[in-house]
């Protein structure tokens, strides 16, 4: 199984979350950890999804539930790279692509999550 690793920058204001190839139902309480982690410690969270292949829809509610709970906390969220074509094909497929960000952020993922 992939491990999900949290990077946290010296002075606290960056958390990385490096995710592996695989986002789904049997890594979401590792990946719900690892956010709940990295927005009560940082400022600014980035989601390195650079090795990820697959996604399901669970991992996908909870992106939008962390981004979500940045926005009210005052904190950002947002992809270090392009996001990855599995997730890009998954929004298409579910119709989670709207065309314009939600209201929690100008780089959600459902708009287009801009890079960092």
């Amino acid at each position: 199984m992939d491990t999900i690793k949290v990077q946290i920058s010296d002075n606290g204001e960056l958390a990385t979350v490096i995710l592996g190839e695989e986002l789904t139902i049997e890594t979401c309480a590792e990946f719900k950890q690892a956010l709940t982690d990295a927005l009560d410690t940082a400022r600014q969270v980035v989601l390195d999804a650079r090795q990820l292949r697959q996604v399901d829809i669970a991992s996908l509610q909870l992106i939008c539930s962390a981004c979500r709970s940045a926005a009210s906390k005052g904190r950002s969220l947002c992809f270090e790279n392009e996001i990855p074509d599995c997730m890009k094909s998954l929004r298409t497929t579910i119709g989670a692509y709207r065309g314009l960000p939600c209201n929690h952020t100008k780089s959600c993922m459902a708009g287009g999550m801009k890079n960092v």
